[in-house]
């Protein structure tokens, strides 16, 4: 992977965590161009005592990313500036227009959300 990260001038690193409520998360890094998955980790929560080291594996193996892209997770733009400081940090598009949906509808976007998923238009969406 570095070879084709070197050929394309770099790589742009994905971050997201993602779980039910309740359960353990897979924390994943995705790089932007290639669509690759780098790396992929069970945590127990979405804490800087397990992303730090998660982004430090990725920095070992990859050093330094161009851009980083994530949600708007605190815990998750403290550790990117300690493991990668200097690094331009994005927030991801989708995260941010979901956290708006929230703070606009409130309660009514969580029961919207739930509708959409019962008629289950992403997954023919996405084929």
């Amino acid at each position: 992977m570095n070879q084709i990260f070197e050929k394309n001038g770099g790589y742009v690193l994905h971050l997201d965590g993602s779980a039910e409520s309740g359960d353990e998360i897979t924390f994943t890094a995705k790089e932007g161009i290639t669509g690759f998955t780098i790396d992929s980790w069970i945590m127990p929560s979405e804490s800087g005592e397990y992303i730090k080291p998660f982004l430090a594996s990725i920095r070992d193996k990859y050093e330094k990313p161009l851009a980083v892209v994530r949600d708007m997770s605190e815990q998750i733009k403290i550790s990117v500036s300690e493991v990668f400081p200097g690094i331009s940090q994005q927030v991801c598009h989708y995260h941010f227009v979901r956290n708006l949906g929230d703070i606009i509808f409130k309660h009514l976007y969580q029961e919207f959300r739930r509708e959409i998923l019962k008629t289950n238009a992403l997954a023919r969406i996405l084929l």
